[in-house]
């Protein structure tokens, strides 16, 4: 039978072509990350990593959401919560024997740091990632003494599963580095949801991976150290997102805390939660020991930051866990203090007391049995105070953990009535 080909068909065929060649050409010109907001892809909020990433270390520095993806440092940080920092009226920190003025981990205050001479490591300009610092006394005072780390080492375990696309080593920046892809949307491929997480600062040779592994939560990464551009041992969490599976041609960093300030997000890109918070101890920490020890007097208490949950042991009938923490009150203001103590083990009795800077005991809180404690004071005294736990009637456990929590906020300042 012949074909017939009528000027119909031809003027049909001719505008199917058209429409093509309109489709190709706008494909092709879609704008790279660089571009801005329009260049993004949409990401379903997920709790998908563990946090925190490493267990019982303290968080360092945040994710900048100001400015532009280009590290350019313009003196201005704002967090996932809307806090500011601005030139002149912040948190600022310097390190001027390395030739810098903001390096993490100096603990020099710099003149526009007015209010809060503790804190000021966690206010890193055009910091895209979150750092977790492995050791106890990570700041390293005036005169960036970095010899007093030597040999700090964390093990660093996977928060989520995934795909191992790259290894670093001794690359100037990350040290030895670690990226992972993940399977957001879990159809089981880690290949095409553009999601990544890098791990940087590696302890030479210690990297337990390969490229192309399939490594599950939980799983031993390798040794954390301060490799890189690192002037404390401490790992550097990131997320980034691409266009490209491969971040080849395309890539953004992400806050995984979201943002949860007032008013819009002042990063270009979408950020939503992405923690996912344990409730328990991770079980890779079981059988590590007694962390933070020694903590057994007041002296020798262990220094924690506000708002992070430590997991610790009362390891024997004798033993008692101090921790200490630096509460900052300007003048004619007040702060609350709040100390939980949960997730005592079955069978057990913890009780929890709240120290002054001059060792006097502000309050305490003994429930029975294993029931939460909870502590919650007003003070107008800055300074460091201390939290003590400790097992009521030889009560004690190797086993299981528990968890302690401290947050310092905002209190009215409470007047004296008139006679």
């Amino acid at each position: 039978m012949r074909n017939h080909f009528s000027l119909s068909n031809f003027l049909l065929a001719l505008v199917l072509l058209l429409g093509l060649l309109l489709t190709i050409t706008s494909l092709a010109q879609v704008p790279e990350a660089s571009a801005g907001v329009n260049a993004q892809l949409s990401l379903t909020p997920t709790p998908f990593f563990r946090f925190p990433v490493v267990p019982n270390a303290e968080v360092s520095s945040k994710f900048d959401h100001y400015g532009d993806y280009d590290y350019v440092q313009d003196g201005y940080i704002t967090f996932h919560d809307g806090q500011q920092s601005t030139p002149g009226n912040g948190f600022w920190f310097a390190c001027p024997e390395l030739g810098s003025s903001d390096w993490v981990g100096c603990e020099i205050a710099a003149s526009s740091e007015a209010t809060c001479p503790d804190d000021e490591e966690l206010w890193y300009d055009a910091h895209y990632g979150i750092d977790f610092e492995y050791a106890a006394n990570w700041r390293t005072g005036s005169e960036c003494n970095l010899s007093q780390f030597a040999g700090i080492t964390r093990p660093v375990y996977a928060p989520a599963a995934g795909k191992v696309q790259i290894i670093q080593l001794d690359n100037t920046y990350n040290g030895n580095a670690i990226f992972i892809l993940h399977d957001l949307d879990g159809d089981g491929s880690y290949d095409d949801d553009k999601i990544r997480s890098a791990y940087l600062h590696f302890a030479d040779n210690s990297i337990a991976v390969n490229v192309g592994d399939i490594v599950s939560e939980g799983q031993y990464l390798g040794l954390g150290g301060m490799t890189g551009k690192a002037w404390t041992p401490h790992l550097h969490f990131e997320v980034q997102r691409s266009n490209d599976p491969t971040f080849l041609t395309s890539k953004w960093p992400v806050d995984p805390y979201g943002w949860s300030g007032s008013g819009s997000d002042p990063w270009d890109y979408d950020n939503y939660p992405l923690w996912r918070y344990e409730v328990e101890l991770p079980i890779m920490l079981k059988g590590f020991g007694d962390t933070y020890e020694p903590n057994d007097s007041f002296s020798a208490a262990y220094k924690i930051a506000s708002d992070n949950w430590y997991y610790s042991y009362i390891w024997s009938e004798s033993d008692q866990d101090w921790f200490q923490f630096n509460v900052f009150v300007p003048a004619n203001q007040a702060r609350y203090i709040e100390v939980w103590l949960e997730s005592i083990p079955t069978g057990e009795d913890y009780d929890l007391a709240l120290y002054r800077p001059n060792n006097s005991q502000l309050g305490f809180s003994y429930n029975s049995g294993n029931a939460d404690e909870y502590i919650k004071k007003h003070v107008t005294q800055g300074g460091w105070y201390r939290a003590r736990v400790t097992g009521y009637q030889d009560s004690s456990s190797q086993t299981d953990s528990y968890r302690l929590r401290v947050v310092v906020s905002e209190a009215p300042v409470i007047r004296a009535p008139y006679p």
